[in-house]
């Protein structure tokens, strides 16, 4: 075990939004290392959860909760389809083509 006056004092960061069971593991994981307990700090960022989630890191687990609160499921989807069409990374095979453009088909045969 680390001695506590050798521990820097860390901040665990997490955000979630309606993620409770994940939540829950991870946090136990975390409280399993082998790390002085009383040197770690605990933040849940949380973006307006309906699942009881602030609930759970605040009670179980004694997490300082920050409310987000700008979940929106629509600028969500419209956020991913721009990166789909316009931004999306070349590098990823199912990424799809730029717009005006049409996939490539099968190479040709060799001869």
């Amino acid at each position: 075990m680390l001695k506590l006056q050798d521990c820097p004092t860390i901040s665990v960061i997490i955000p979630c939004f309606n993620g409770r069971t994940r939540l829950d593991k991870c946090l136990k994981s975390i409280k399993m290392q082998n790390y002085p307990q009383e040197k770690i700090e605990y933040i849940v960022v949380d973006d307006d959860s309906t699942d009881g989630t602030p609930k759970l890191a605040k009670e179980k687990y004694g997490c300082k909760v920050l409310r987000n609160g700008t979940h929106n499921i629509e600028r969500g989807k419209l956020c991913r389809d721009r990166k789909r069409t316009a931004g999306a990374d070349r590098s990823d095979p199912n990424a799809p083509p730029p717009p005006g453009r049409s996939p490539p088909g099968p190479l040709p045969r060799r001869r």
